[in-house]
């Protein structure tokens, strides 16, 4: 990774170990180049405030790898949308199969002495 800052001093071949929401960067095995590039420092690591820094280079493996966690993201998505569905399905039909079940006549209700007595042939 390499930071320029707007002062002109830049740090190579850094290792990212931490930045946060105002763009503070942590480094670590950095070379420090100065202004006019005619000292060179090797710096275990390295604390640079945000809003010093002009630009940052970062390695095209790490754009490839985001590509490539963007992809996987979308697939987890598109699966979780099909649990969620498949979940709701599920649902429903346990829903239907209670409603039928509260549908059902219970066999104590056959057996009731007000039933037996009734006719179906004469209505």
């Amino acid at each position: 990774m390499l930071v320029e800052l707007k002062n002109g001093e830049t740090y190579n071949n850094g290792h990212l170990v931490n930045c946060d929401t105002w763009m503070n960067i942590h480094l670590c095995e950095v070379i420090c180049t100065s202004m006019d590039g005619d000292r060179f420092w090797r710096k275990p690591e390295c604390y640079t405030r945000g809003n010093t820094i002009k630009y940052l280079r970062v390695p095209d493996e790490l754009n490839n790898a985001i590509e490539e966690l963007t992809v996987q993201r979308q697939k987890l998505e598109k699966q979780r949308e099909l649990l969620h569905a498949a979940r709701e399905k599920i649902l429903g039909q346990i829903e239907q199969m209670k409603k039928l079940e509260d549908l059902k006549i219970a066999p104590n209700f056959l057996n009731a002495p007000e039933i037996e007595d009734f006719d179906l042939l004469s209505s």
